[in-house]
């Protein structure tokens, strides 16, 4: 169900076999289906189940045809709340690592990426927008970042004077 949720959030198809992938060895297991596709922008995408016993499930193979490339919806905007961010991240990441050997050094750097691209998805929310938002010049987005800066500093102190500026 999260597979599902997260395609549905930002927009990606689920390729599904029809019957399942994985082979039981137990009476107590049940066939499932283990082995799918995730495609984003692509149409009439057909997957066929190769019934090959070198795995304990069967491989799939999907067919596609470049012609039915379509644009991707690029109507969800990810929303990072940075304060959050930062109280996930200090809890997160550890002290220095003990690097030794360049191995080392590669496991410390995949687990910094993956820390923050954890991160980031812990502290984001995801929006569909139907249209896109209009870009707007610089000094125009300055403006409203200090037309809002100074809202909420007036509603924090309920200064007359501040709500003057």
């Amino acid at each position: 169900m999260k597979i599902y949720n997260f395609a549905q959030i930002y927009g990606l198809n689920l390729i599904t076999p029809i019957g399942y992938t994985r082979i039981v060895s137990r009476s107590t297991d049940s066939h499932s289906i283990i082995d799918f596709g995730i495609a984003k922008g692509l149409d009439n995408i057909t997957v066929s189940r190769k019934e090959e016993l070198s795995s304990d499930h069967y491989p799939l193979i999907f067919n596609l045809q470049p012609t039915n490339l379509s644009p991707p919806n690029k109507n969800y905007y990810k929303f990072t709340n940075w304060n959050k961010f930062q109280d996930i991240l200090h809890t997160t990441i550890e002290d220095n690592p003990t690097i030794t050997s360049i191995l080392d050094l590669d496991a410390a750097a995949t687990n910094f990426a993956e820390n923050i691209q954890y991160t980031i998805d812990q502290s984001s929310t995801t929006k569909f927008i139907p249209h896109a938002p209009l870009p707007l010049p610089q000094p125009i987005r300055t403006l409203i970042q200090n037309k809002n800066r100074l809202r909420k500093r007036w509603q924090e102190l309920r200064d007359p004077n501040m709500k003057k500026n």
